[in-house]
């Protein structure tokens, strides 16, 4: 059942004169006993942001929160940790990934990467 999530979930912003803000990005490489394993990796012009959950981390009621590492380049590169919260869901019957209010709050849609 959960198969249709492996893979990479993606979804990007943009300001009012297209200029690149963010991009979302979090790929899905297996889950079992419990687990889901992966790494969230958001693209930013401001931050750099790793979020690596390849170890796994445990699922409960298709819930997982993941440690991620900020680097702040508009704050003298300072470092800081903060958790993030997914929910695995459909939208007009596709894989999706909801995030929670302590994230971007746009949803993250799924990509095949094939």
């Amino acid at each position: 059942e959960y198969s249709e999530f492996i893979g990479t979930f993606s979804d990007g912003s943009y300001d009012e004169t297209g200029k690149f803000e963010w991009f979302e990005e979090l790929t899905i490489t297996k889950i079992e006993n419990g687990k889901i394993y992966g790494n969230y990796n958001p693209l930013s012009n401001f931050y750099t942001i790793n979020g690596d959950f390849s170890n796994g981390v445990a699922i409960t009621n298709n819930i997982f929160t993941i440690t991620v590492n900020l680097i702040d380049h508009t704050n003298n590169d300072r470092k800081s940790t903060y958790t993030a919260t997914f929910e695995l869901g459909k939208r007009d019957g596709k894989p999706v990934l909801l995030p929670d209010d302590n994230n971007s709050g746009s949803l993250v849609i799924y990509n095949k990467v094939r």
